[in-house]
């Protein structure tokens, strides 16, 4: 799963239904998957699209039981976070 424990504990739990472990790995990753969409020169729909899914795919692959209301919740409050980095493309 992962070389770093924490990692690998939050994991658990969030599979668990632990909504702490949940959003403490969103807190710890979203910055990544959010770099990783700007890498690839992802604007506006395209990277809020990429990230969720990246979101989904780790709920469906995990069988976590979140439902798409709360990915959406976590989703909404990134990118917001991120409309002061600067101009949105496209």
């Amino acid at each position: 799963m992962c070389d770093d424990p924490a990692v690998s504990d939050l994991v658990t739990r969030a599979r668990d239904g632990d909504q702490q472990a949940w959003d403490a790995l969103v807190e710890r990753h979203a910055p990544l998957i959010w770099s990783i969409c700007r890498r690839y020169r992802l604007g506006g729909a395209d990277a809020e699209d990429a990230a969720q899914a990246v979101w989904l795919r780790l709920v469906d692959h995990n069988s976590a039981p979140f439902s798409c209301v709360e990915i959406q919740h976590h989703r909404q409050r990134r990118v917001g976070d991120l409309r002061g980095i600067g101009p949105r493309a496209g």
